[in-house]
């Protein structure tokens, strides 16, 4: 949940009856029910006392007694004060709401509140709760998750002497404590947080080791200023490179856009600085949204400078009743060591046109080079007029496709073909043929690199899949399609598809399919991307289902090459609801030998017991090339034990190894966890209600590590 959602709906809607009160008591029927009244006297107040009950709207608020001055327009409810509004539920001793001022007060506040992404119910206590339109000041706060007896304090709880709320603007918070089983673990005496979307946020301090910097401390500490801006104070400290300072800061943030600028400088290796400089803007105007980024990054030595990178992007969004258009341009430049130079950029424009007409204009492009790569570029472009009619749909494009294998160079370095052009194409797609899908066009192709240019012209004449039923047990299934090509320079090209397949139920378990795809082609084309060859396979299936036994068995034939694919077997067996086994393996026909063999068993004796044993064989090998094992133990007084490990027998080493202990307390849980082959111990943390929230205390040989999401996870709320 975001900072703005968790302040302004899980901590305002604690104090929604307080907020809404006057309005509901002018806008809505209020009925007040109780043991006795006394109406309107001299001093123009209306007492209601003994079981008092309010409803007005959704809400109802119980109370000992109800006084109600007419003329300071003042409600107070005192002795067990209880609000209940859907799942939200506040308790206290008096609450207090002067009608004309706005303000709420409600003392010793006990509330029962649920919000997203917490598990389960939140319980906050408040000694004195003031609300106003603007500020909502609590004094005396905590908030835990543990449900105990009222004798029994929670075994854990936040606590804050003060926190102000200023309703989507931000909370502050003074003197933030954590406690475990009473005892004061952790000590904030100030923050401060925006409730904006994206806006400032905790952040716990990062500290760490790492080879390049030796060991280091990342700080970041949030502030808001009065004006509503924001940003961060980027404090840190690394062993071998010496201090790091710098600033994100939000200058603009409201419904036309937002902008931030980033400075942050740290010493180097080198003796100089390393320092980067980053401009983000954002404009919102009606539909449109343009956003623009700036980044400079310098790596300097004593006397010199190392390396300069330059970063620019420009993005354009907009969005209509009848479309959508947006476009992105990015560029690149560094000198110095790893010097390059990169352009890209893409746009795409789509419109409804009105009727059945739609347009699709799209362009991308690229350009990448480095002093040990040559210059790579490609440019891709398209735009469609479509015309989707009831019966047929008609399309006219100009188009330059790029070959994805192109664009990923580590991929395919040097693909057949790069590009093709349609200048034009002209498709017509229909079904209104006997329910036959038949489609024609012609086309203007270029290919590169090779410069072939030719027209084609083109028609299929498909039929789609058809099922016949041969009684309950047997269904028959086919499709086909022919397809001829034919081009100006003479050449030309007829395929015919066709897949036909049958499965049959031959017992209440077990069934069998076979299917047979075959593709035969028939003279040649003077292009290598619509290039066809010939195919014939055949593929069969025999499966077994029932209620312990679910198991598999595939393979293919190639009938052109005369060769069998491998075939593979696979099961799933239930023994008892406790105990199962799953196992696969594979076999090649052609050699008549097994392959691969992999099963892993899994028991659960008793409550809180996992035990996970697999393997992998290798038959040819005749050797155990993997084996995993996972153990979970439920030991007595909420504590559990485990292990997890995977042991590569070709490397004689362990990919994971890891074991732990563990002590579920009421809601919490504490881990001691050692990972053999990274060589750490781990002392984890974590609050079960905050799905993902841990902290974490970890060391190796060479490094201490921290890591903290609860706190964060809890103060975002």
């Amino acid at each position: 949940m975001t900072l703005r959602a968790r302040g302004s709906a899980c901590v305002v809607s604690l104090l929604a009856v307080l907020v809404v009160a006057s309005g509901a008591l002018a806008a809505d029927p209020v009925s007040v029910q109780a043991d006795g009244f006394t109406f309107w006297d001299g001093t123009r107040i209306f007492v209601a006392s003994g079981n008092v009950t309010v409803r007005w709207r959704d809400a109802v608020v119980t109370a000992d007694t109800l006084r109600y001055d007419a003329e300071a327009e003042v409600l107070v409810f005192e002795g067990n004060v209880v609000y209940v509004h859907g799942d939200q539920e506040l308790a206290g001793a008096r609450l207090v709401y002067d009608l004309n001022a706005e303000e709420a007060v409600f003392q010793q506040l006990d509330a029962i509140l649920y919000a997203e992404g917490v598990d389960g119910p939140m319980y906050v206590r408040g000694e004195r709760v003031t609300s106003k339109p603007d500020q909502v000041l609590i004094e005396g706060g905590r908030l835990t998750t543990c449900e105990c007896e009222a004798d029994r304090p929670p075994a854990y709880h936040f606590a804050a002497r003060e926190i102000e709320i200023y309703p989507g603007e931000r909370l502050i918070v003074r003197g933030v404590t954590f406690y475990e089983h009473g005892v004061p673990l952790l000590y904030l005496p100030y923050m401060t947080l925006s409730l904006r979307q994206d806006a400032s946020h905790f952040d716990v301090p990062q500290i760490g080791y790492s080879s390049r910097t030796g060991w280091y401390i990342k700080t970041t500490y949030n502030y808001v200023l009065e004006s509503g801006l924001y940003g961060a104070l980027l404090l840190d400290y690394f062993q071998y490179l010496g201090p790091g300072a710098g600033v994100r800061h939000t200058y603009r943030h409201d419904a036309s856009g937002r902008g931030t600028v980033l400075v942050y400088g740290v010493g180097n290796a080198d003796g100089g600085v390393d320092g980067t400089l980053e401009w983000d803007r954002e404009w919102i105007l009606d539909r449109w949204r343009l956003g623009t980024s700036l980044g400079y990054e310098v790596s300097t030595a004593q006397d010199s400078v190392q390396r300069e990178e330059v970063r620019a992007q420009v993005q354009l969004e907009q969005t209509a009743g009848q479309g959508t258009a947006r476009g992105q341009l990015e560029y690149r430049l560094a000198t110095g060591t790893d010097p390059l130079e990169r352009l890209e950029g893409s746009a795409q424009l789509r419109r409804s046109l009105g009727g059945d007409w739609e347009l699709d204009v799209r362009v991308e492009g690229f350009e990448h080079e480095t002093p040990t790569t040559p210059l790579r570029r490609w440019l891709g472009y398209g735009a469609e007029l479509r015309q989707a009619a009831p019966n047929y749909t008609l399309a006219v494009r100009l188009e330059q496709q790029v070959n994805p294998d192109y664009k990923d160079e580590d991929k395919s370095p040097n693909p057949p073909w790069t590009h093709v052009s349609r200048l034009p194409e002209i498709t017509v797609e229909t079904r209104a043929l006997a329910g036959l899908d038949l489609r024609a066009g012609v086309a203007r192709l270029k290919e590169e690199p090779a410069g072939t240019a030719a027209w084609r012209g083109e028609a299929r004449l498909g039929v789609p899949t058809r099922t016949l039923r041969l009684g309950q047990r047997t269904a028959l299934t086919a499709s086909a399609a022919l397809l001829g090509r034919a081009y100006s320079t003479d050449d030309r090209q007829l395929s015919f598809e066709t897949r036909a397949g049958v499965s049959h139920r031959l017992a209440a378990p077990l069934s069998f399919s076979l299917q047979h795809t075959y593709r035969q082609v028939w003279g040649d084309t003077p292009f290598r991307f619509d290039s066809l060859s010939p195919q014939s396979t055949l593929s069969a299936r025999l499966n077994w289902r029932s209620a312990r036994l679910t198991a598999g068995v595939s393979t293919s034939y190639n009938l052109l090459t005369q060769s069998w694919n491998m075939a593979t077997l696979n099961a799933a067996a239930r023994f008892s609801p406790d105990l199962s086994l799953r196992a696969a393996a594979s076999y090649d026909i052609e050699t008549a030998s097994w392959q691969q063999v992999v099963a892993t068993l899994d028991w659960q004796p008793a409550d809180g017991w996992i035990i996970r044993l697999g393997g992998q064989y290798n038959v040819p090998k005749e050797s155990l090339e993997r084996v995993d094992a996972q153990l979970e133990m439920a030991l007595p007084g909420g504590w559990k034990a485990g292990l997890t490990a995977i042991y590569s027998a070709a490397n004689n080493t362990f990919p994971r190894s890891e074991v732990f202990i563990a002590h579920d307390a009421d809601c919490r849980v504490i881990r001691l966890r050692y990972d053999h082959e990274r060589q750490e111990v781990w002392l984890e943390y974590e609050i079960t209600a905050f799905p993902s929230s841990r902290v974490a205390v970890g060391a190796s040989q060479d490094k201490l590590m921290f890591e903290a999401d609860a706190l964060s996870e809890f103060l975002e709320l």
